[in-house]
């Protein structure tokens, strides 16, 4: 009675038994990850993106009246609304939008002094890349802009 040992039966078996611990390894490793979409509340922010596009098509047309001046040494950036602008002062919001730790990211009320002219202290927020968000509202029309900055 000569019996023959197949190996193709464990092996498969083996390797069937290794692919599922690999995913299971793997579901639980993602379970302790913590991964942040872009915003809190990201699908009804997509659901409100046609707005923004407006915004940031009249945005577009003002672009050139709005100067930022980022002062790396300083750490302050200077933000200056054109003359234009500032007959009727714009209302809104300047934010810092840090994409890969959201609980860093901050937020100003646009409060320009009588000449247009708002800056903004940046030294107690870490270097890195931000995304710079200008939205505001002046004479019934929504305005937004948005820059990339690289703090030091």
């Amino acid at each position: 009675m000569n019996r023959r040992f197949y190996f193709w039966p464990h092996g498969l078996t083996l390797v069937i038994i290794l692919f599922v611990l690999s995913l299971v390894a793997f579901f639980i490793y993602m379970q302790g990850h913590q991964t942040d979409l872009v915003t809190r509340e990201y699908y009804k922010d997509q659901i409100a993106y046609q707005k923004r596009i407006e915004q940031i098509h009249h945005g577009q047309e003002i672009d050139s009246l709005i100067h930022r001046t980022f002062k790396p040494t300083e750490k302050e950036l200077v933000i200056e609304f054109d003359p234009l602008l500032m007959d009727k002062p714009p209302v809104g919001s300047i934010y810092f939008y840090r994409p890969s730790e959201s609980g860093y990211d901050r937020e100003w009320s646009i409060a320009p002094d009588a000449g247009g002219r708002q800056i903004l202290y940046l030294d107690q927020m870490a270097p890195g890349f931000w995304r710079l968000k200008i939205a505001f509202s002046r004479n019934g029309t929504d305005y937004y802009l948005e820059d990339r900055l690289d703090l030091p």
